[in-house]
């Protein structure tokens, strides 16, 4: 299972790219704005906890419109019946593939293999 999330870069985040904001500060500044739908991509792979983004960090260019960056986020899982209130801290590596064409940024979470 792989899960993609694809966003649309407003025309606000691009006028702010032709001012003085390089493409990484625009970047991690429409990822912080758009956490909750990249932790919707996230939950697909965690079935008992709910996710909840902190924040984006290590922006990196890779080279052809494609960019890394880790996302941090907690995973809480709480059930009264179980007596169960527990919350984790993970990360993952996300990859990132602009395409400046359509203004999209598709956004792909690590590879795991269904058990």
């Amino acid at each position: 299972m792989q899960s993609t999330v694809d966003l649309q870069l407003t025309k606000g985040h691009l006028e702010k790219l032709r001012g003085k904001h390089t493409f990484i500060e625009l970047l991690s500044e429409f990822l912080t704005d758009n956490r909750e739908k990249i932790g919707y991509s996230i939950q697909d792979y965690h079935a008992r906890e709910k996710v909840r983004v902190v924040d984006l960090t290590g922006i990196a260019a890779l080279g052809d419109d494609t960019y890394k960056a880790t996302v941090r986020y907690t995973l809480e899982e709480f059930s009264v019946c179980a007596a169960i209130d527990v919350t984790d801290y993970t990360s993952m590596e996300l990859t990132i593939h602009y395409d400046e064409r359509s203004n999209v940024l598709r956004i792909t979470g690590e590879y795991a293999p269904e058990a």
